[in-house]
């Protein structure tokens, strides 16, 4: 085996290695343009469905397993009890984002989660939401645990990102050059075969 070749295997094993110990606990990144990342990779987008208690057309997201329901309400972090958006789970995998726009200002183009917010339901939580207002802020490193709003029993450590401005950063590169050499090895073995 060649040197470049070692060097490959070793690299594809520690990637493999960290992607396995970073899917044991999921982190979902999502923002009010449809972008979804799980742990750094593209996943489904976002499309405009009915949210089935208000009946409001909004962003909606299909997580990959089921999630226990309730809202998350995010609070503009100038003014007090003013809501910015609700992110409401339902137990079916869905995760439907509100995100209120002034009535002063026209809806921001390519932001699929702007419009009315629905009447909150129970059980609901509440949070601030943190960075700058003329920058990406929202919700960062929201841990619900199994039991929580968002939690799932089958996805121990999950984590979400919940971007109300600004969008979710590129996938990972890390992640992508450890896919394409999985790829490459993948690829390569079956030649071989």
């Amino acid at each position: 085996m060649t040197r470049l070749g070692k060097t490959l295997r070793a690299f594809s094993l520690t990637t493999a290695i960290a992607a396995t110990s970073v899917i044991g606990q999921p982190l979902i990144q999502v923002d009010e343009y449809g972008t979804m990342l799980i742990n750094g990779l593209p996943g489904p987008p976002g499309v405009i469905g009915v949210e089935p208690i208000s009946g409001i057309a909004t962003l909606c997201y299909q997580l990959p397993f089921p999630v226990n329901g309730g809202d998350i309400l995010l609070i503009e972090p100038q003014q007090t009890n003013v809501l910015s958006d609700i992110i409401r789970f339902s137990t079916s995998g869905q995760m439907y984002f509100f995100s209120d726009h002034s009535t002063n200002e026209p809806p921001e183009p390519g932001v699929l989660a702007d419009g009315p917010l629905p009447p909150i339901i129970n059980p609901f939580v509440v949070f601030t939401e943190v960075g700058p207002e003329a920058g990406p802020n929202g919700l960062f490193g929201y841990v619900p645990g199994p039991g929580g709003i968002g939690g799932s029993p089958g996805a121990i450590g999950l984590t979400y990102d919940f971007f109300s401005d600004g969008r979710v950063p590129e996938p990972s590169s890390v992640a992508l050059v450890g896919f394409g050499s999985l790829v490459a090895l993948l690829c390569r073995r079956s030649r071989r075969g």
